[in-house]
C-alpha cells in the first residue's frame, strides 16, 4: 500500500538558533536518504534525533511515521500518524496523515476506522487517487469479511442443527432398541414357558407316540442322484449371475472410457 512522505523541508523555524536549525534538518535529509534506499531503520533513527533537537518538526514526525510503517510497526505509526492530525495547523500535512492513519488502520484490519479516516482526507483534499483508491480498498475489504462472517455463522447453525437432529434420530434410534429388547425378553420368557410346559408333558409320558416323530423317523430323505441335480442347479444360476455382473462391468467401463474428456 502506497504512503506518502515528504523529502523536501520547506519550513522556517522560530526560537531555534540557526546552526540548530540547520541541525535538525540534516538529520531529516539523512532520514530521507536512508529512507530512499529501504533502510527505514536507519531513517527511523535520524527523524528521532531530528525531533531531539525539534519536537515540533511535523517533517520529522511525518516521516518518522512512515519509516514505522514500513517496519509493520503500525502501532506507533499510527500514534505518530494521529499526534500530527492532532497539533498540525498545516492542511497539507493534515490530509497527508489521515491518509497514512488510514493505511496503518488497513494493516490491522480497522477497516471501520479505516474508512472514516481516508473520507476525513479526502474531505481536505477531495481529488487525491491514492485515497480514493484505499478507500474503495477498505470498503471491499469490509464486505469481505462481512460475508465471510455470515457464511461462517450460516455454516455453525447448520452443524448444529444437523447434531440436534442427529441426537434426536440417536434418541429414537435407542427407544426402538429398548422396546426391541423388551419384545425379545417377552417372546423369550413365553418360549421358555412353553418349552417348560413340553417339557412337563414328556415326563409325564401322556403321548408316547410323538417320540417317532421328534426323532425324525417319517421325514422325507433325499436321494444322491437329487442331491447332485440340486447342487448342479445352484451352481448353474451362481455362474449365470457372474457372467450378469461381467458383462454390466464392461458396459460400465465403455462408459466411463466414452466420457473421459
Amino acid at each position: 500500500m502506497k504512503i506518502k512522505i515528504f523529502l523536501a523541508i520547506l519550513f522556517l523555524f522560530i526560537g531555534f538558533g540557526q546552526n540548530y536549525a540547520q541541525s535538525e534538518r540534516k538529520n531529516i535529509r539523512k532520514g530521507n536518504e536512508a529512507y530512499g534506499e529501504k533502510k527505514f531503520t536507519e531513517a527511523e533513527v535520524e527523524y528521532l534525533k531530528a525531533l531531539e533537537k525539534d519536537s515540533t518538526s511535523y517533517a520529522a514526525k511525518f516521516n518518522l511515521a512512515n519509516a514505522l510503517y514500513k517496519q509493520s510497526k503500525f502501532d506507533q505509526a499510527l500514534e505518530m500518524s494521529n499526534q500530527i492530525i492532532n497539533d498540525s495547523l498545516n492542511v497539507e500535512y493534515s490530509s497527508e496523515a489521515h491518509y497514512n492513519l488510514g493505511n496503518s488502520l488497513s494493516q490491522m484490519r480497522q477497516w471501520d476506522k479505516a474508512i472514516e479516516t481516508y473520507k476525513q482526507s479526502l474531505r481536505i483534499e477531495p481529488n487525491d487517487k491514492a485515497t480514493k483508491f484505499n478507500l474503495a480498498y477498505a470498503q471491499y475489504m469490509k464486505k469481505q469479511e462481512e460475508q465471510k462472517e455470515d457464511q461462517n455463522k450460516d455454516d455453525k447453525e447448520n452443524k448444529d442443527d444437523k447434531k440436534d437432529k442427529d441426537n434426536k434420530e440417536d434418541d429414537k434410534n435407542k427407544d426402538k432398541k429398548d422396546d426391541k429388547g423388551d419384545k425379545d425378553k417377552d417372546k423369550k420368557d413365553d418360549n421358555k414357558d412353553k418349552d417348560d410346559k413340553n417339557k412337563d408333558k414328556d415326563d409325564k409320558g401322556d403321548n408316547p407316540k410323538d417320540d417317532k416323530k421328534d426323532k425324525g423317523q417319517n421325514q422325507p430323505q433325499m436321494t444322491k442322484e437329487q442331491a447332485e441335480r440340486l447342487l448342479q442347479a445352484i451352481q448353474a444360476e451362481e455362474d449365470k449371475t457372474q457372467e450378469k455382473l461381467r458383462k454390466d462391468k464392461e458396459k460400465a467401463i465403455k462408459v466411463l472410457r466414452k466420457n473421459n474428456w
